[in-house]
């Protein structure tokens, strides 16, 4: 193989602070790198060394191609056609400055089918699913001739047919001759998709090896530097107080307890998101009934929901968990407004009070609460998002994949900090796609098939293979 990548002892400093310290490491041509690390490991600084938006202060960074990196937050105008974000900047025009509009579009046609992907070219953009607008991101990247494909976390928002998908598509550009680095936290896919791993530590190279020799464990410790034997706090069984109790002919029925960690798993769409936005409100579903402490609630809008006091830490933090230019407190505040005000004023002592015992509790690392949250790591503004939902003192927590996008590091201190909220009694209902996560904190674990819950496991049912069994229909 080629080398196309040589990235040789390149340090960088923000000021004082150093980032990255004497990281070498190389890339072949046809060769799939896995960049780990925790957040502010340095993998943001490196990216944007090798993209040539940042100048090392030392060492050196030889690319011999194009690169291009596809990042979570996808750099799309969804108010635009795909042929339109396809040639963003390099549009084809005639001798009289028009669009050739016909000929970019075939020229995204062909490239998209290359994918296997099939998208109208004339489609708006923000129409599309996830999965589909990072291929136009690809299929771009592509076009300018980019050998080195950087793909940051992007997995992150996809479902497992999606994700099937992409490494699918992965592996054909690879045969291709296509290299890439790929950056995760999702470790079990870094073995799935990955020929080697490099892990960063505090802006070094902690470790390095095949990808299928280490384990998604040993890759961990090697990111934190220390044991995660005990990753799962331990949650003591919940008390007999029934908090939430849910009954709908679409979904079926179930009953929440305080102190309960209640898991829904199942196969991507599923049914597990309706199930959550129907009890956080921002869904309606025929002959509901919602019943907390005993009463019937009529929850038709997140208003009455959070009124109810069924608080909902939505899963996708950076598009509406939290507002990046907004301090610390003040996105914290507004999770809670009518209890941080009186007679329509917020109250800032009680309310940078809030902001400081949460910080303080959730173990958030920051200089102090006038911090902006996007100054944060991602750990630290998912930690800031659930405060913004517990400070409004919830009855009931619909927490939708509380660690998606974070590292293990930031994972196992929210593991901590909801097994810390079940012990003071809140029920909490846990969605996520991590079926390790589910069995980690739950001990009793909802499965849903096509809408509907099918069946509930717990005791010493409680495994990964009656999970699946449920979930598939095949128990």
């Amino acid at each position: 193989m080629n080398t196309i990548l040589e990235v040789k002892d390149i340090c960088h400093a923000y000021g004082k602070h150093k980032v990255l310290k004497n990281l070498s490491f190389s890339l072949e041509r046809g060769e799939i790198l896995g960049i780990i690390g925790e957040n502010g490991a340095g993998k943001s600084t490196l990216v944007k060394c090798i993209l040539g938006m940042l100048t090392p202060t030392e060492g050196t960074i030889k690319c011999r191609t194009s690169a291009a990196a596809i990042h979570q937050e996808l750099n799309l105008a969804n108010d635009l056609p795909v042929y339109a974000n396809f040639f963003l900047g390099r549009e084809l025009t005639n001798s009289f400055g028009l669009l050739k509009i016909d000929e970019m579009s075939s020229r995204v046609r062909k490239g998209l089918k290359e994918l296997g992907v099939d998208i109208d070219p004339n489609a708006e953009t923000g129409a599309l699913s996830v999965s589909e607008r990072q291929m136009i991101e690809i299929g771009r990247a592509l076009d300018i001739n980019a050998g080195l494909l950087i793909l940051d976390e992007p997995s992150a928002l996809l479902n497992a047919e999606e994700t099937k998908r992409l490494f699918e598509i992965m592996r054909k550009l690879k045969a291709d001759g296509t290299s890439m680095i790929y950056i995760s936290h999702r470790l079990s896919e870094i073995n799935e998709i990955c020929d080697r791993v490099a892990v960063l530590r505090d802006g070094e190279l902690a470790g390095a090896g095949k990808a299928s020799d280490l384990s998604p464990r040993e890759m961990a410790e090697m990111m934190v530097g220390r044991s995660l034997a005990n990753i799962y706090p331990e949650v003591p069984p919940h008390k007999q107080d029934e908090v939430l109790s849910f009954t709908a002919p679409a979904f079926g029925s179930f009953k929440l307890h305080a102190g309960e960690i209640l898991g829904i798993a199942g196969l991507a769409d599923s049914g597990q998101i309706d199930l959550g936005e129907t009890l956080a409100g921002f869904r309606t579903t025929p002959q509901s009934q919602i019943y907390i402490n005993g009463k019937a609630i009529g929850i038709t809008n997140p208003a009455k929901a959070k009124k109810a006091g069924v608080g909902f830490l939505t899963p996708d933090r950076l598009a509406s968990g939290i507002w990046r230019d907004f301090t610390i407190t003040e996105n914290i505040a507004l999770g809670a407004l009518d209890k941080l005000s009186s007679n329509g004023i917020v109250q800032m002592s009680r309310t940078s009070k809030t902001a400081s015992t949460y910080i303080n509790d959730f173990h958030v690392r920051c200089q102090g609460i006038d911090d902006t949250a996007g100054s944060l790591s991602g750990g630290n503004q998912q930690k800031v998002s659930m405060a913004k939902v517990l400070a409004d003192q919830p009855q009931v927590v619909i927490l939708n994949e509380p660690t998606q996008g974070v590292d293990v590091g930031a994972r196992q201190e929210i593991y901590s900090c909801i097994a810390e909220l079940a012990k003071k009694g809140l029920a909490i209902l846990l969605i996520s796609s991590d079926m390790t996560e589910l069995l980690g904190l739950c001990k009793r674990i909802l499965v849903m098939r096509e809408g509907r819950i099918a069946g509930e496991v717990s005791g010493e049912k409680l495994t990964e293979q009656a999970i699946i069994r449920i979930a598939t229909g095949t128990e």
